[in-house]
């Protein structure tokens, strides 16, 4: 998962509403896995537990109204990994290069109830890469 910047946009938020350094977060929510409790909201969209009770923070006052795919938002200590392009009320963390829907695959559904995600954080140059060997992948 690549923090902050434009792969997650609300770090520097996240972090002064929890007062902690945008460090600090990545730290915290990287520390240890999470387990998907549930699919919902659309396709391959998993709800993630957060044990860390400093995200229990609310929603977005304003949605926004289009996050891209592989968004990893997180409120009320959870967090979800967008799918597809859609609304959100929650705030961006970061964003995963891992399709979590992919009718080409043959198992749609990346994550399933019950796994456990561990996050890494990983660079912006990381992320391009695997991204780009993701989509050869499918080209294959």
């Amino acid at each position: 998962m690549c923090y902050g910047g434009t792969h997650g946009p609300d770090l520097l938020d996240i972090a002064k509403r929890i007062n902690l350094s945008p460090e600090e977060v990545i730290a915290r929510h990287s520390q240890s896995p999470a387990m998907v409790y549930m699919l919902g909201f659309a396709p391959g969209c998993p709800y993630i537990a957060l044990l860390d009770p400093v995200f229990a923070i609310p929603r977005r006052d304003t949605p926004v109204t289009a996050v891209p795919a592989g968004a990893v938002v997180v409120a009320n200590r959870q967090n979800m990994i967008y799918p597809s392009t859609l609304p959100c009320g929650w705030h961006i963390l970061g964003s995963t290069p891992l399709k979590m829907f992919d009718l080409e695959r043959s198992s749609p559904v990346l994550l399933s109830p019950g796994d456990h995600v561990a996050y890494r954080p990983i660079s912006s140059e990381e992320y391009d890469h695997l991204k780009h060997m993701q989509s050869l992948e499918v080209s294959a």
